[in-house]
């Protein structure tokens, strides 16, 4: 199973729901000192101080979520709100024509 971890912060924002959503995660570790936060997700979620899972504690790190899956115990951090859309937009670009380029290194070079 997906478990996500992240700070109570995250809970009501609509790109937690959104990849929570997308990346069919089951359930969450929330890291808050208040018991009263409300499920605005459709998934069971775990209030506790720390962002621990299976023996593992990770530092909560402000708009971050881990994702951790309990079958292997790999994990992988996302970072959300690191720009503004505008920079956003300017890196999205970039990243497709980075992309471009290695298709087209890659469709070169694989004959021989």
């Amino acid at each position: 199973m997906k478990v996500a971890l992240f700070d109570a912060a995250l809970l009501n924002t609509p790109y937690i729901q959104a990849f929570v959503q997308e990346h069919n995660i089951g359930c969450a570790v929330v890291s808050s000192l208040y018991k009263d936060i409300e499920n605005p997700l459709d998934i069971e979620i775990f209030i506790q101080k720390d962002l621990s899972i299976q023996n593992f504690v990770f530092q909560p790190i402000k708009d971050t979520l881990i994702v951790f899956d309990t079958k292997t115990q790999a994990w992988k951090r996302y970072y959300f709100q690191l720009f503004s859309l505008e920079e956003s937009d300017t890196i999205s670009v970039l990243a497709e024509q980075i992309n471009c380029s290695i298709d087209k290194f890659n469709a070169k070079y694989s004959g021989k």
